[in-house]
């Protein structure tokens, strides 16, 4: 690459200086390294479209009566593969397994993009109820914060920022894509522990606001790694 980028600079291109070579590790399968040499080839269109596929059956299962299921299908199985080559170390080698990369609990794609979809439907329940994130923060009922939960979303809102910045500076993603882990860690502590859409206004306002944070979060987390975000899932 030091040849590349020189000969970018003999040819007087100004952007030359600012190249960087980013190594990344290899990706190998169960049924061992790829070889164009010896004919053991796997195209990415054929584990993409697996994906899918492998994900359509996970829906038609849990939640066959979603709308839109194939372009949710679409979304969270092209998603699993992204989000789980985006969260290795980019140095490392990785083994290639299906079983992790589509598990909805674990540190995956799924299971970020399913706690976006679980935030989206309390706020859709809430306006359904005639309730809305405040929009004022003197109308903030601070005790609805006041637990270890929600301060460790309020400590997320702080250093998501961060997180993204120090992503970009080592060229990264992997810290980005734990760090929305985390947050997805945290916003279903939160949602385990606390009744969101309690009786009280202000309290269950205050608590959308948090949701709704946090939800931008995760989505912004996403669309930078290229990842969608369904509403539904």
């Amino acid at each position: 690459f030091k040849q590349v980028f020189k000969t970018l600079e003999l040819l007087g291109e100004p952007w030359a200086k600012d190249c960087v070579h980013v190594a990344f590790g290899l990706i190998s399968f169960a049924e061992g390294v790829m070889s164009s040499r010896k004919g053991k080839v796997i195209f990415l269109e054929d584990v993409l479209d697996q994906a899918v596929e492998r994900v359509d059956r996970i829906i038609a299962e849990k939640n066959p009566d979603l709308p839109n299921r194939t372009e949710v299908a679409e979304q969270v199985g092209v998603g699993a593969i992204r989000f789980y080559d985006l969260s290795r170390r980019r140095i490392k080698d990785w083994v290639f397994d299906w079983a992790r990369i589509l598990n909805f609990d674990g540190d995956t794609g799924p299971y970020v993009m399913y706690t976006h979809a679980r935030l989206s439907s309390i706020l859709r329940k809430g306006v359904e109820r005639g309730m809305s994130p405040l929009r004022e923060a003197a109308s903030i009922e601070f005790s609805a914060l006041d637990n270890p939960e929600a301060i460790e979303i309020l400590k997320d809102l702080e250093n998501f920022p961060r997180a993204i910045s120090r992503a970009a500076e080592e060229y990264e993603p992997s810290i980005l894509a734990q760090t929305l882990v985390d947050i997805a860690d945290h916003a279903n502590r939160f949602y385990n522990a606390h009744h969101v859409l309690v009786e009280q206004p202000s309290v269950a306002e205050t608590r959308l606001l948090l949701v709704a944070c946090v939800r931008t979060l995760l989505r912004t987390g996403l669309g930078l790694l290229g990842i969608a975000a369904p509403e539904e899932m």
